[in-house]
């Protein structure tokens, strides 16, 4: 028993020694070369423990986050092309929501899902519950945690408190959650603790008239100008919308389908830098 005791005393001496690291106290400590893991420490001994894939160690709030770190961008029009580290996914994925694989409605299932949002500074997601007609904002930081409503939820429709096959969200730095409502053709947003959501384009029926969207399914929210980009998939176009002017002006497409370079056919996801360069999936054109 004593020969057990004494060699169990040197490995943690010589773990110690190899790392070179030394308790400060009892608590969970940072990695001095290592972002993705952290150190456990309790009566000077210490324990190397590892972050899930995709986390990093935020010695702050002394848990496994998302890295809220932003790279800087140079909007230089000539060359946009940015540096970056050669980036390494894990093999297999992490379920978050539904890990039944279950159609549902309440708040640990979904029913078909269409686009997810994630907030990386609050460590929250939230899912465009696209067959159950709503958005569900999950917690991160508690996997496996039911989710809440934050937009819909009362059936399909037109109301104010309704959504019908919403399609694409955005969520902006004030917790402001905006919904391509697609099958009633206008985005809707959503302010932090609403139970009801203001439009803030289309909402004049379907068409093609400037004040109109034909079937959103991808906003993006530029939040310097607050304008809204928007996928309006029928009418093959992106169209800019400033809320306050009450109507879009096209940026990308030409209101009629095709290949040419100028043309879009059922674009759908969206996203714009901070240079307001757009990117677009060209669904039909395959692009």
């Amino acid at each position: 028993m004593a020969m057990k005791l004494i060699l169990v005393l040197i490995c943690v001496s010589l773990h110690t020694f190899t790392h070179g690291f030394q308790c400060p106290g009892d608590g969970l400590f940072a990695h001095p070369q290592d972002e993705h893991s952290f150190y456990q420490c309790a009566h000077d001994i210490f324990y190397l423990m590892q972050c899930p894939a995709g986390l990093v160690w935020n010695q702050q709030i002394n848990v496994c986050d998302w890295n809220t770190s932003k790279p800087s961008i140079n909007c230089d029009h000539e060359n946009q092309r940015n540096c970056r580290e050669t980036t390494q996914w894990a093999t297999k994925g992490i379920p978050l929501v539904g890990r039944d694989r279950e159609f549902g409605y309440d708040g640990f299932h979904l029913g078909s899902p269409f686009s997810v949002y994630v907030d990386r500074e609050r460590s929250n997601v939230y899912v465009a519950d696209t067959g159950n007609h709503r958005v569900q904002k999950f917690n991160l930081k508690v996997i496996g945690s039911a989710g809440i409503t934050v937009a819909g939820g009362n059936k399909p429709g037109n109301g104010s408190n309704q959504l019908n096959m919403p399609w694409a969200i955005y969520v902006d730095k004030n917790e402001n959650v905006y919904v391509a409502d697609t099958d009633n053709s206008r985005i809707q947003m959503w302010a932090k603790g609403a139970t009801s959501g203001v439009t803030v384009a289309g909402g004049n029926g379907k068409g093609r008239g400037r004040n109109q969207i034909g079937a959103c399914q991808g906003i993006f929210v530029h939040e310097e100008t607050n304008a809204l980009y928007i996928s309006d998939f029928y009418n093959d176009r992106i169209v800019k919308w400033i809320p306050e002017k009450g109507e879009g002006v096209i940026v990308a497409g030409i209101d009629v389908g095709g290949s040419a370079a100028n043309r879009l056919s059922g674009p759908r996801g969206i996203f714009v830098d901070e240079c307001e360069t757009i990117y677009i999936a060209d669904l039909w054109n395959n692009r």
